[in-house]
């Protein structure tokens, strides 16, 4: 890769519409993943 350890992560999480400001759905979602990637390469 060209950009090793980078990590994007944004809306297109979410499947559809949610009805509503999707900010803190995808903030819940961002933080979640950036837990599960530090916990992966600390191993």
């Amino acid at each position: 890769p060209e950009y090793p350890g980078l990590y994007v992560m944004d809306g297109s999480l979410v499947p559809g519409n949610v009805g509503v400001n999707p900010f803190v759905t995808i903030t819940a979602l961002a933080e979640r993943n950036i837990e599960n990637i530090i916990a992966n390469d600390m191993n």
